[in-house]
């Protein structure tokens, strides 16, 4: 099932607080290349440091935060394409 097509990529690479957006990447096994886990400490407005929503995470959620989804074939993601939703 068609449920929309990607209009931005965003990655977050090491030593970089704001998000860089890419036209295309590759998809690896843990997740898109290049990309890292750590923003969830950055706050989005100013790049400064900001530990409240993680902390909120690990105390509130068990540490469960985002969108967990698994690699299920590696390849090339570019901005446009078609997003199906998998049963």
């Amino acid at each position: 099932m068609l449920i929309g097509h990607i209009k931005e990529i965003v990655r977050h690479p090491v030593k970089s607080f704001y998000g860089e957006s890419v036209k295309e990447t590759k998809i690896m096994k843990y997740g898109l290349y290049g990309d890292r886990c750590m923003i969830i400490t950055i706050h989005p407005e100013n790049a400064e440091r900001d530990s409240t929503l993680l902390k909120t995470v690990v105390q509130e959620r068990n540490n469960h935060f985002g969108v967990y989804a698994a690699v299920i074939k590696t390849g090339e993601l570019h901005n446009g394409d078609e997003v199906h939703l998998l049963e």
